[in-house]
């Protein structure tokens, strides 16, 4: 989290008691979350709000440190790697691979699947990351669902597999 609000506050090119004015905090709690000390609800949301404001790329700086994280994960073949909070199920499987924009995306969608994940490295992101991603997430799912919507209804009536007049649009 620290390094997040750090780079927010880089990116915006602004010193603490700057960035501190624009959120309604003094600079000793700005320094102080970028030591480590967690943000309150209502501060983290009114950080949240100034990215959405100004546009400041909060998601991709989230995903770069997961990433940065997860290098040090050394993958065996033919295995992948999720990014996910709480219990592995089918919803949480999704639910991390939908907040995040990968190439490949994979889900379980049995509890055996579930059962066979192993957990290799976890990652504390804290809950003002989390709003950035599941605000990402619930876009890229919305978007999804109609982009599957709208092939059903152009499609209906050809009598062809989602999958086969998916490879056909890709």
């Amino acid at each position: 989290m620290q390094k997040i609000i750090k780079k927010i506050r880089t990116y915006m090119n602004i010193s603490q008691k700057e960035f501190a004015e624009k959120i309604g905090v003094t600079a000793s709690t700005v320094n102080r979350w970028e030591k480590g000390a967690a943000p309150t609800e209502n501060m983290a949301e009114g950080i949240y709000s100034l990215c959405v404001k100004n546009n400041i790329p909060a998601y991709d700086m989230i995903i770069d440190e997961i990433k940065a994280a997860s290098d040090s994960i050394v993958l065996e073949e033919n295995r992948i790697l999720l990014y996910l909070n709480g219990n592995i199920t089918d919803t949480a499987l999704v639910n991390s691979l939908s907040a995040l924009k990968l190439d490949e995306q994979y889900a379980v969608v049995t509890q055996k699947g579930c059962d066979a994940v192993r957990i290799e490295k976890e990652l504390d992101i804290s809950g003002f990351e989390k709003r950035f991603l599941r605000t990402i997430a619930d876009k890229n799912r919305k978007s999804g669902v109609d982009f599957a919507n709208r092939v059903c209804k152009d499609y209906r009536r050809e009598g062809r597999f989602f999958d086969e007049i998916l490879d056909d649009a890709l």
